[in-house]
């Protein structure tokens, strides 16, 4: 009786709150503005190497994270009494993150699936509650009576295709917890601090660190290779591009939120060429003024890449982008929307089988 009370009084609440039209398009913000935002600090989520062993994580437990309300991220403290047993992970790398950590008896429902799961834990995403394949609408996610919401910065916000602001999943008593590794200006260092940090919530330190520890060995085995072939002069520009979903233009995603993916590939001499952009719908004609020496194509249709090679051939067929230097190259790489906007342990794998198709020769 006390949990069905406990969610009548969450949607009461939730109802009581007013839904501002901002539009989530693929994986850009809500609001331009977010993207002007710095990034909070995080002690816990600083992503150094942790080899010892760990105690046993004593509860309660205090953790630095953050507050957002859909414009600006502040420096927060989440207090678990706890480990959290009803845990809402609202974007898929999210998820997959705690079904390798052995968490998935606590997910209690998720939604943004927006690839084919990583092999290892197929089946067990399979069988996960998906409330939507795309974003959680805040009705969706209380309807899985969460004790705990975790998912990219920009999701904790009051619109069609957000879980609501920190501030009202506190007062709903649910603990919020946002990903470092989505907040801007985030580096790849954020997603093994991510990682870090869920062990000690959940009390799985050794195994979270010993994973965290593993991707950063991996990232640095792949920059070795980089330096030593000389790959930093390589100076190559690119533009992470989709379609739009409204099917005008496409969408190029690049400002604040992408720091995490510039800061993986300049090792490897590329750089976004749209750096002023902030995830902007763009005409064909446009994206010659970028002059990209490369076009990443972002696959965002989980087991098809036909949209995405639909969208290379209309850009290769369009006669005023002939002279564009990826045309001229064929210079298109179709990756997988997780494989690099998870905001997860895919970013790894994504980089490394990015690096295996545009160097072969350094990495076999």
């Amino acid at each position: 009786m006390m949990k069905i009370q406990r969610t009548l009084t969450r949607l009461l609440l939730a109802s009581c709150l007013v839904f501002s039209p901002l539009i989530f398009a693929f994986g850009c913000t809500p609001d331009d503005k977010v993207a002007e935002q710095p990034l909070a600090s995080n002690v816990e989520n600083d992503g150094s190497q942790a080899t010892d062993t760990v105690a046993q994580t004593s509860y309660p437990l205090t953790m630095k994270n953050y507050g957002f309300d859909g414009t600006s991220y502040t420096d927060e403290e989440v207090v678990f009494e706890q480990a959290p047993t009803r845990v809402f992970a609202a974007t898929q790398g999210a998820a997959e993150t705690m079904l390798i950590l052995g968490l998935g008896d606590s997910i209690a429902g998720t939604a943004n699936k927006t690839s084919e799961p990583v092999a290892e834990i197929a089946a067990a995403y399979n069988k996960l509650n998906l409330v939507n394949a795309d974003y959680a609408s805040k009705e969706q996610m209380l309807s899985c009576d969460p004790d705990m919401v975790i998912g990219r910065g920009a999701l904790f916000t009051d619109s069609t295709y957000g879980v609501g602001t920190t501030a009202e999943l506190s007062q709903l008593d649910i603990s919020p917890w946002i990903l470092s590794s989505s907040v801007n200006g985030s580096k790849m260092t954020d997603i093994y601090g991510d990682i870090r940090s869920l062990g000690k919530i959940f009390d799985v330190q050794d195994k979270a660190n010993a994973w965290a520890d593993e991707l950063e060995d991996r990232m640095d085995a792949l920059y070795a290779k980089a330096d030593e072939a000389g790959l930093a002069s390589k100076e190559l520009s690119y533009l992470f591009l989709v379609q739009a979903r409204n099917g005008n233009g496409y969408m190029i995603f690049s400002g604040p939120q992408t720091s995490q993916q510039e800061d993986a590939l300049k090792p490897f001499g590329l750089t976004n060429a749209a750096t002023e952009v902030l995830m902007e719908a763009v005409s064909a004609e446009n994206i010659l003024a970028f002059d990209p020496d490369i076009i990443f194509a972002i696959n965002y249709t989980p087991g098809s890449s036909t949209a995405t090679q639909t969208m290379i051939d209309d850009i290769k067929g369009n006669e005023s982008l002939a002279t564009l230097p990826a045309v001229e190259k064929d210079a298109f790489y179709i990756i997988e929307y997780n494989d690099v906007f998870s905001f997860s342990f895919r970013t790894v794998d994504g980089v490394e089988r990015l690096m295996q198709s545009l160097y072969p020769d350094v990495f076999k």
